[in-house]
């Protein structure tokens, strides 16, 4: 093989190398609280857990940080923009009725969007199509408990 194709093989490899490094710094939690908010990079997150009253992450230099579930708001993936307290769609409003046994959610950024409700355990307990733009969920079938609930790239917590 000649030198020129060792080298151009080299300057590829570095490229690619260069890429996946650039796409991991990119990847972050965002975790909107009560009271601000808290980006966390991936690639200092090992993994998330959750105890009874807290969101355990899990940092991959093998310490621990707690956030109080009760002041988390939602928390959600992205790729960094730099651009801090971008809203794109309106915030979505999540309201349970304890004497219905029911949620609702307002301002729906479209109708047709999958919703998924999660236990605290990881396990999805139910999956409901949006047919509107506030929608009306019934949980009376859920064990009380902490939940978390997906809509699209949005994720927001509730407390049966």
């Amino acid at each position: 093989m000649t030198k020129k194709y060792w080298f151009t093989l080299f300057i590829v490899c570095m490229a690619m190398s260069f890429s996946f490094q650039l796409n991991a710094q990119d990847k972050v939690m965002n975790i909107l609280l009560s009271e601000g908010s808290k980006v966390v990079p991936l690639k200092t997150l090992s993994k998330i857990t959750f105890s009874e009253s807290d969101m355990v992450l899990n940092l991959s230099g093998g310490s621990t940080e707690n956030v109080p579930i009760k002041n988390v708001s939602r928390f959600t993936f992205a790729t960094s923009s730099g651009i801090n307290n971008l809203n794109v769609f309106p915030k979505v409003g999540l309201y349970f009725d304890s004497e219905t046994n029911q949620i609702m959610l307002e301002n729906m950024p479209e109708k047709g969007a999958c919703i998924e409700i999660y236990s605290i355990t990881g396990n999805r307990v139910k999956t409901i199509q949006a047919n509107q733009s506030t929608q009306v969920i019934d949980v009376s079938s859920l064990y009380k408990g902490i939940y978390i609930l997906k809509l699209n790239n949005q994720v927001l917590k509730f407390t049966k």
